[in-house]
């Protein structure tokens, strides 16, 4: 026997240490096109091989985050709490899904839980620009445009090519009075090809609603 070929059974089942089997591989490729598929918008394929993936494997936790992705794209949002619910069931620590969930929150307007929910985040990935992005969000629409700023900077701090992030900072520099800095805000974020423009920006809410997005990428 080679030496690379080192076998045991137990129970009669053959053990190949090292090899991954089959179904596992399928399965994460399958996690892979539901996810290419969320991003060129294909949601009802999308939805029927993540499904597919789930029925197989109920606690895979990145196939429910995919899901609830889905379902927030097809503004089904509480099915998309419902699966978040259910990743953090399974995994108490997952930042994602904390973050994926304040955004949910951003989204049908219940601020407080959504500063709640990106804390939790940023206490397990204080990396994570977007979970700074959308705390600025809920800041924001509490009317503390100050503390919204200080999240978007630590944001573009943490990535500095975050074009929402600067529209958003800009959003809470002009409730702040800072037109200048507002100004500088917008035309870096044009420059990174947001397609700016003076209506999508003429209104605070607007700007905020422009943020959503991708504000949780």
């Amino acid at each position: 026997m080679k030496k690379w070929l080192f076998t045991f059974v137990m129970a009669g089942i053959l053990f190949i240490p090292g090899m991954a089997s089959a179904d596992s591989i399928d399965l994460q490729r399958r996690i892979e096109d539901g996810q290419t598929l969320l991003i060129n918008r294909d949601l009802p394929v999308a939805l029927t091989v993540i499904n597919g993936v789930l029925a197989e494997d109920p606690v895979n936790v990145e196939a429910r985050i995919i899901l609830a992705q889905i379902y927030k794209s097809q503004e089904k949002y509480e099915k998309s709490l419902n699966e978040l619910d259910q990743v953090l069931a399974i995994d108490s620590g997952h930042a994602t899904a904390f973050n994926d969930r304040g955004h949910l929150w951003l989204i049908m307007g219940r601020y407080e839980q959504a500063v709640v929910d990106c804390n939790l985040s940023l206490n397990l990935e204080p990396g994570n620009a977007a979970a700074w992005n959308n705390r600025g969000i809920a800041w924001w629409a509490l009317d503390q445009p100050g503390q919204a700023v200080m999240d978007y900077n630590r944001a573009l701090r943490l990535d500095n090519d975050f074009a929402a992030a600067m529209v958003n900072r800009a959003v809470a520099y002009r409730t702040l009075g800072r037109l200048d800095l507002a100004s500088v805000d917008l035309l870096k974020a044009e420059g990174l090809g947001w397609p700016i423009k003076s209506d999508r920006v003429s209104l605070p809410g607007r700007g905020m609603m422009d943020s959503f997005m991708v504000s949780a990428r």
